[in-house]
C-alpha cells in the first residue's frame, strides 16, 4: 500500500513538474536590457551588437537579464501605423527594470537609451526621458502584424501559432 502510495505521488509530483515546463516556455536565446553606451554606424567592432535592421551598432553596458516574462504580446497602438510588442515583466524583473530607467534617463542621447537584446541582436532600444514606474516595455519598428506576433511568441517563449 505504502509502494502505492508512493509511486502515484511521484507520479504526481513529475506530472506537475513537466506541466510546469511547459507552461513557462522557453524563450530562443536570453532576453535583455542593457544602457547604451555608444551607438554608430556598421561595420560592428570592439564588440558591439548590431541592431536587427543592421543600420545601426551598438555598445552596450552590462544590464539586467529578463527572467521572466508575464506577457509579450503584439499589438498596433491607436493613431500609429507601426505594430509593437508590449512585453510585461514580473514584480522582481519590473523592479531592475525601474532602477535601470532610474540610472540612464539623465544622460545626454545616446545614453539615455536601454538596449533589448536577444541573443546577439538589438532588436530595439527605448529613450528614457524619466524613470519608469510601471513593468512593461514596448518594442518598436516592427512594420507587420505577423513580424510583431512571431516576435512576441519568441519573446513570451511560445511556438508560434
Amino acid at each position: 500500500m505504502a509502494v502505492v502510495a508512493g509511486s502515484v505521488l511521484l507520479l504526481a509530483l513529475l506530472v506537475t513538474v513537466v506541466v510546469a515546463f511547459v507552461m513557462q516556455g522557453e524563450r530562443e536565446g536570453s532576453l535583455e536590457l542593457r544602457p547604451v553606451l555608444e551607438a554608430s554606424a556598421p561595420p560592428c567592432a570592439n564588440g558591439a551588437l548590431a541592431a536587427a535592421d543592421g543600420r545601426t551598432c551598438y555598445q552596450l553596458a552590462d544590464g539586467m537579464t529578463v527572467r521572466q516574462v508575464v506577457e509579450a504580446e503584439a499589438e498596433l497602438p491607436a493613431g500609429r501605423q507601426e505594430w509593437v510588442v508590449r512585453v510585461r515583466l514580473n514584480e522582481a524583473d519590473a523592479a531592475t527594470y525601474r532602477g535601470l530607467t532610474a540610472e540612464v534617463y539623465s544622460h545626454t542621447p545616446p545614453r539615455n537609451q536601454l538596449a533589448i537584446v536577444m541573443g546577439d541582436q538589438v532588436l530595439s532600444t527605448v529613450m528614457y526621458l524619466g524613470p519608469v514606474k510601471g513593468d512593461q516595455f514596448e518594442i518598436g519598428g516592427t512594420v507587420t502584424q505577423q513580424k510583431a506576433t512571431e516576435l512576441a511568441h519568441r519573446i513570451g517563449g511560445r511556438p508560434d501559432s
